[in-house]
């Protein structure tokens, strides 16, 4: 298969031992990922002083790819990502993640919600199983909706934890239908911004809540940053439909989210916590790597998804871009 160049140096990728056999597989993918020589990292040395930024150098799809989220990637992104083995997710987190951005809603067994980022399910099903509650999944993805429903009704959920996909043209949400929203970094992916967040605030009954979790810009000349232009370039890629990505900034957020008058309760950048949420899955992946299990699709599926993830780190890490958690409130009617 050909390759594609993307950036401008690179240290050995993992699965390539025989190249040299005195460079542990874990060591040439920790210098892959943080930039590094490996024989600097292989010394002791600090990856700060070694080698600059690392070409990163991965395999494209194959002629007739199967969609963004085929069997092999969620089983891979499920190892990644789920920190307990039945989590059954595919972002950051695991299932602890998606309770603790729960929290502040204080949903119970009499109340409902809408989570229209809803992933592979797990994170939902679990809060449902625990709390006794009723949570509507939406994913925008529709192969990951339609294998998170598949896993809904194998675990008999189907009618308290129904997830289906997420079509904003066609989306419904209906008036004062539910006490909770949960928006987990879908937002920089929907093109009619302003509209869904209306639509939220008109689903959720009176005090119902509103968290919101976003990769945002940290200002408007922000996108043409290069890194942040990579990230963005690799993000509309791995999309089902393929369109263009218009971010908003922190700002744009709070002014979205106030033009309903709603009470903001939390509005924070959060940016490191996710970049360790980010890096402790990627440690763990990396950590429970065999040289046994480095075929060539392995290796190719392990690249693309981690090319995706080292773009976002360092468009975060180089604080163009940054992670937004919000909490709002509807009111009695909202001042």
């Amino acid at each position: 298969m050909a390759r594609t160049a993307v950036a401008e140096r690179q240290p050995a990728m993992p699965g390539a031992d025989e190249r040299d056999p005195y460079i542990p597989l874990k060591i040439r993918f920790k210098a892959w990922w943080e930039g590094v020589d490996p024989l600097e990292l292989m010394r002791g040395a600090d990856p700060a002083r070694a080698a600059a930024a690392a070409k990163i150098t991965v395999d494209p799809p194959a002629d007739e790819p199967l969609g963004p989220w085929p069997p092999s990637r969620v089983a891979l992104c499920r190892r990644l990502w789920d920190v307990d083995e039945d989590d059954e997710v595919v972002e950051p987190g695991g299932a602890a993640y998606t309770a603790e951005l729960y929290k502040p809603m204080g949903l119970d067994s009499t109340k409902s919600g809408f989570d229209l980022s809803a992933g592979l399910g797990g994170g939902i099903r679990k809060l449902a199983k625990e709390r006794d509650l009723w949570l509507t999944g939406y994913e925008l993805e529709p192969d990951l909706a339609a294998e998170a429903m598949r896993l809904s009704t194998q675990h008999g959920m189907e009618r308290r934890c129904p997830i289906k996909p997420l079509d904003e043209e066609a989306l419904d949400l209906g008036e004062r239908r539910c006490d909770g929203v949960m928006l987990r970094e879908r937002l920089h992916r929907i093109r009619n911004k302003q509209k869904l967040l209306d639509d939220i605030f008109t689903a959720l009954k009176p005090y119902g809540h509103l968290v919101l979790t976003d990769l945002v810009l940290e200002s408007e000349s922000a996108a043409d940053h290069p890194v942040v232009a990579g990230w963005l370039k690799r993000a509309e890629e791995r999309a089902a439909d393929g369109s263009t990505l218009h971010l908003w900034t922190k700002a744009d957020v709070k002014k979205g989210i106030l033009s309903n008058r709603m009470d903001l309760r939390i509005f924070e950048d959060e940016t490191e916590k996710y970049l360790g949420l980010v890096q402790g899955g990627w440690a763990r992946f990396v950590g429970g790597l065999t040289k046994a299990e480095m075929t060539r699709p392995f290796v190719d599926d392990m690249m693309r998804e981690a090319e995706y993830w080292l773009y976002l780190s360092k468009a975060l890490e180089s604080g163009k871009l940054r992670y937004l958690r919000a909490h709002a409130i509807r009111g009695g009617e909202t001042l």
